[in-house]
Parts: C-alpha cells; structure tokens; sequence
C-alpha cells in the first residue's frame, strides 16, 4: 500500500499529458517517440523542473488541413520543391502546443527533433503494381522550405519522419515504373 502520505517521495508524481488532435479531413497523425523523449524535446528545462514540481503540463499536437488556406508564399514554396513527376498528397498545418500550468504557448522549434507518423489515406496509397512509390515531405518554416526524407511501410501505409520545427508539412509522393532485372 503505497498510498499512505509521506511515502510517495521514490515516485515523483508528474502529471504530463501528450495528446494528437487531428482534424476529420487529415490523415491519423500520431507521434511515435517516447513520453519522456517528447518531454526532452519540448520543454525548456526551467519548464521540466516544474513539472518534476507536479506542475501539470500539456503536450499536444494538432494537425489540420491546410490545402485550402495556403497563402500565395507557401504555394510558392512547395511548387519550388516539387521535383519532376513529383505530385502533392496532401498539405498539413502541425503545430505544437504546451501548456505549463496555466500559461499556453506555441512551440515552432525544439530541442530535439520528434518522429511523427502518418497513416496515408486511401488516395494516397499507390494501386499501381507496375509502380513503386516514393513518399517525401515538404516543410516550410519561416519562408524556408526543405525535403525531409520519410520511411514508408506498406504493411500499414504509415510514412514517418523526424522534425523538429512546426509549420507547414506537404507530403508529395512520385511514382516510379518498376523495372523488372532492376530492384531499386
């Protein structure tokens, strides 16, 4: 019986809290690193110690669709990345948020970069079995943008990659004939 009082200083008693909010027209979004790495990354370690102090902390990322608000820059932007043959899946808005105790704030960059997962949706997903498609990323932040390279498993058609800045994601796919003595 641990619950009487005074025996609970070998169990420090955080209460953090990470969750995915994802909008009904975006794919399932989920973060795949520890809590406790999560935590690393996001918080200043000001911030950790308050935690550690049972300060209650939120973590939360939220994923909208962002195909139909881009402004003219950012359509810029990734037509600019957008190789040969390459097309845009799908435009997402991730962002980060804390909240420490009761002060809430946007988190654009980290400590350490997080894995975030996606599962694609259907239309995204190549059929072609004369195809192999290639997935990439596309992230603008600050009125930069650049290629991030994602892992693809077709067992449950998730791409995962490793970002530590919030903003504007595009996931862009190319679809490249298989060649029959050629396994690349």
């Amino acid at each position: 019986d641990n619950n009487k009082p005074g025996s609970d200083n070998s169990d420090v008693k955080t209460d953090i809290k990470v969750s995915v909010l994802v909008d009904e027209r975006v794919p399932e979004t989920g973060l795949v690193d520890s809590t406790e790495d999560i935590i690393n990354a996001v918080l200043t370690e000001d911030e950790a110690k308050q935690a550690e102090d049972g300060v209650k902390v939120d973590i939360a990322l939220t994923v909208k669709d962002k195909s139909s608000n881009l402004t003219e820059d950012e359509k810029k932007l990734i037509n600019s990345n957008i190789k040969d043959n390459q097309a845009a899946g799908c435009i997402l808005d991730i962002q980060l948020q804390k909240i420490i105790g009761s002060q809430k704030s946007d988190v654009y960059e980290l400590n350490s970069a997080i894995n975030i997962k996606i599962k694609l949706n259907a239309d995204l997903i190549n059929n072609d079995s004369s195809k192999t498609r290639k997935y990439s990323v596309i992230r603008i932040h600050n009125g930069e943008s650049e290629n991030i390279p994602v892992d693809y498993n077709a067992n449950d058609n998730t791409i995962t990659f490793e970002t530590d800045r919030f903003s504007t994601y595009a996931i862009v796919y190319k679809d490249i004939i298989k060649n029959t003595e050629d396994n690349n």
